[in-house]
């Protein structure tokens, strides 16, 4: 088992998902990433509903912070995992979440091309949503859609 940030938390710890989601969010490395995926995939976490605001957001979060990482570490994980962390980025918790920013950041970052076309693969059904989300916005309220303030 991964353990979250060198603490010997376990899945019956109840602070487990609250550990996981403190260990990536700085000095993130592809251990931490690992963990974090793992995560996502497991019923204790995935069922706790603070936990999957929380982490939802911080997907996108670490896809911005450094997709190459973010995207090599998902890759090399099992596909149950991959399928579970996709999911998550094709349902952004809200629309404050700049898909189409980090999205065009994905497609500028410096990484195998390999790696590239994948990590837009993943992110394409999330990022359609969204441009047809800011579509109808700007249609229906004749102004130009602007980003809520995200940290």
């Amino acid at each position: 088992m991964l353990l979250p940030c060198n603490l010997l938390a376990g899945e019956q710890d109840p602070e487990y998902c609250d550990s996981v989601l403190s260990c990536v969010t700085a000095n993130v490395n592809s251990g931490k990433l690992k963990t974090f995926f793992g995560s996502i995939a497991s019923p204790r976490c995935n069922n706790n509903a603070e936990f999957q605001e929380l982490s939802n957001e911080q997907l996108f979060r670490l896809i911005a912070s450094n997709p190459a990482l973010f995207f090599s570490t998902l890759f090399s994980m099992s596909q149950e995992i991959v399928v579970a962390v996709k999911q998550e980025i094709d349902h952004p918790i809200h629309e404050g979440i700049p898909v189409t920013k980090i999205y065009d950041l994905v497609k500028k970052t410096k990484m195998p091309s390999k790696l590239k076309k994948k990590a837009i693969q993943l992110m394409d059904y999330t990022y359609r949503q969204q441009i047809e989300m800011i579509r109808i916005y700007e249609e229906q309220n004749k102004r130009k859609w602007e980003y809520p303030r995200w940290h």
